[in-house]
């Protein structure tokens, strides 16, 4: 285009007589050899055909002359119109000879028959060109008036070894968040983020001075029961000496019982013998009145000792009840010391939790407090610091609810991961499921667990994760060459009944490069499009090939 441009600047400068026929050779051969001049003729964007085509006959007639003028022509005379071709005035000074005149103007005859000939062809060709692009058009028109031949294949159903691919997320395996259960000032903070600690290593210490107070009163309290249970003590051994005590006067009391009651028999046994005698006259009276004092005297004695056998008994009852309560004060006192026992393990527990310790060997992943911080335990903020076991971590996959049910333990899993993008996948099973459908998304949890001993997978990262289910579902396929894809990355394929083509949109699912499953869209039977390279439309109409 930019050669055809500088041919229509030469051409109208020739035309508008600014320069003679033997001044054009020097400006031909710059455009001959891909001289670019950009356009200068305003007219040149309204043009029609025909001024076209009569450029080009200047621009042929231009070129031959300009030719042959080179041609005879000597090398320096060329040379000298080249450099001096914006003042031509001055070059034909230098070539004022009568022989180049006439040499030039039997050229121009010979040019202009050239030309004439030259455009009679160019017509020519254009009007056979025409011809020929008619007839082109019709043949293809005649070509689209044909069915296109074509090759179909049927929807067929197999039994497809499904699988899924899901979002998946690492979390460590154990991850507590430390808090504090007591009120009190951060004495020390020992670890700070991405410390590896052991099970029960020291993360921070509180200081609780009212703790510490409460403890030294529980213990004196304790003490003070202690001295209560030993005065229990003693009021038990007291109380069983005395009954001890009491049992023994019971004791001699019923032996002189018995003595009272064997000087009570003989005394009424003389009695009666003295009565007898009195009565038959053998004795006088007064001797019967002194056995008589001597018997009831006996019959005293016996009452007394049984007194005094009462009072025993009495005493002993007294003191077996004050044993019992002795006893009893030695428990309540036991009572209290195990009361006080527990009231100083609970203020110990306190103090104990004053001081922070990791529940299992892991990494500070969060640290949110500082030496001289408050803390309480009625805090709701963040916690204090957060430990989690990366050694070993879990991977998160959310299963919707058309494939959870097909999720099985020991599934396989492959596992990618963006930050490993050049790695190979990771293969995985399924360790566990919930076997319950999250109700706000309509998923299923599933866990794998995978060991991260170079704790190169960090938790929260995230993955996609491939299960292979473990049930094969009988499914509509088509081969892969007959699915075709939109722009936008929708299937869909020419469905072909009674000849005519159909293009029907398709859910497509598993693919394995040779096959592709049909969700949706298509029956079992159906006869679809083959692979083809023309494209189709509804109602066109097709012959099968057999």
């Amino acid at each position: 285009m930019a050669d055809s441009s500088a041919v229509r600047d030469v051409s109208d400068l020739l035309m508008q007589g600014l320069f003679p026929p033997e001044a054009i050779v020097p400006l031909i051969e710059p455009v001959v050899t891909f001289r670019r001049i950009p356009p200068t003729d305003p007219v040149a964007t309204a043009v029609t055909s025909v001024i076209y085509w009569w450029r080009y006959l200047k621009f042929c007639l231009i070129a031959v002359t300009a030719g042959t003028l080179h041609a005879a022509k000597s090398f320096q005379s060329a040379k000298v119109l080249t450099m001096r071709r914006f003042r031509p005035d001055r070059k034909l000074r230098k070539f004022s000879g009568s022989g180049i005149r006439q040499n030039a103007g039997s050229v121009a005859r010979s040019t202009t028959r050239f030309a004439i000939l030259l455009s009679g062809l160019v017509l020519l060709a254009s009007g056979c060109s025409r011809n020929s692009a008619a007839e082109r058009d019709a043949e293809s028109k005649d070509k689209l008036s044909q069915p296109v031949a074509v090759k179909t294949v049927a929807v067929t159903q197999q039994d497809v070894q499904a699988s899924t691919v899901q979002p998946a997320t690492v979390l460590p395996f154990y991850e507590a968040a430390i808090r504090a259960k007591v009120h009190g000032y951060v004495k020390d903070v020992k670890v700070d983020i991405g410390d590896v600690v052991e099970q029960g290593a020291t993360l921070a210490v509180i200081d609780v001075p009212e703790s510490l107070t409460q403890r030294q009163q529980a213990v004196a309290r304790l003490q003070q029961q202690k001295a209560e249970i030993e005065r229990a003590n003693a009021g038990i051994q007291l109380a069983e000496a005395n009954v001890a005590s009491a049992e023994a006067l019971a004791e001699e009391a019923r032996s002189k019982m018995q003595q009272v009651e064997a000087s009570l028999a003989a005394a009424q046994s003389e009695f009666g013998r003295t009565e007898d005698l009195v009565k038959r006259g053998s004795m006088q009276p007064r001797v019967l009145d002194e056995v008589r004092e001597r018997r009831d005297s006996a019959a005293a004695g016996k009452s007394a000792v049984t007194a005094a056998i009462g009072s025993a008994d009495a005493s002993v009852n007294v003191a077996k009840a004050e044993l019992a309560a002795a006893k009893a004060d030695a428990k309540a006192a036991e009572a209290k010391i195990r009361i006080q026992e527990a009231e100083l393990a609970e203020i110990d527990e306190l103090i104990g939790f004053a001081t922070l310790k990791s529940p299992f060997a892991g990494v500070i992943t969060a640290r949110n407090v500082s030496p001289g911080n408050l803390v309480s335990e009625r805090s709701t903020g963040e916690p204090l610091f957060i430990v989690s076991q990366m050694h070993k971590v879990r991977i998160h996959i959310p299963v919707p609810e058309n494939e959870a049910a097909h999720v099985e333990r020991g599934d396989s899993i492959s596992v990618r991961f963006p930050s490993f993008a050049a790695e190979e996948a990771m293969t995985v099973e399924v360790s566990r499921l919930t076997g319950r459908l999250d109700p706000s998304t309509r998923t299923m949890l599933v866990e794998a667990e995978v060991a991260n001993d170079d704790r190169k997978l960090i938790p929260g990262m995230f993955g996609h994760a491939t299960i292979s289910l473990s049930t094969a579902t009988p499914s509509n396929v088509l081969p892969a060459r007959a699915v075709r894809f939109s722009e936008d990355g929708a299937a869909y394929v020419y469905v072909v009944k009674s000849g005519e083509v159909s293009v029907v949109p398709v859910t497509t699912g598993e693919d394995d490069g040779h096959n592709i499953q049909i969700v949706s869209g298509l029956e079992t039977g159906q006869t679809v499009l083959d692979a083809h390279l023309q494209r189709f439309r509804d109602g066109q109409e097709v012959r099968v090939l057999k």
